[in-house]
């Protein structure tokens, strides 16, 4: 079963994001910030990572997702953001993150999103 990271420090979007992919049967795992965050990316190395960019401890969107990358280049990246400025988009792509999705994120969004992101080898539910 894959293993998910979301990374924000908004608990009811946590939550969100757990209900909706514990449902499709993923394992997920939280983090309330950024500090947390990477430590739970060195500790437990997740197959994906949902990051918010609109937390206290970043200053700049693009430096968490170059820790990421420089932690775990193999795990992808999709940023859940209500920053939605292209320019914004452009440079957390560039700096290596898989996907953009805005918020709040839907089920109709957030699953294939991952599912994408992830391929289809994990086997989990499709259609929920």
């Amino acid at each position: 079963m894959p293993k998910i990271l979301t990374i924000d420090d908004s608990a009811m979007a946590r939550r969100m994001n757990r209900a909706i992919l514990e449902q499709a049967g993923y394992e997920v795992l939280e983090a309330d910030g950024p500090d947390q965050g990477l430590e739970k990316v060195q500790l437990e190395q997740p197959d994906l990572v949902l990051l918010d960019l609109l937390m206290p401890g970043v200053e700049e969107e693009t430096k968490i997702v170059k820790h990421i990358r420089a932690l775990a280049p193999h795990i992808p990246i999709i940023i859940v953001s209500s920053n939605i400025q292209e320019a914004v988009r452009t440079a957390v792509v560039a700096a290596g993150a898989s996907g953009f999705l805005p918020k709040p994120v839907k089920s109709a969004q957030l699953l294939p999103e991952v599912q994408r992101v992830l391929g289809d080898e994990s086997g989990i539910r499709r259609n929920v």
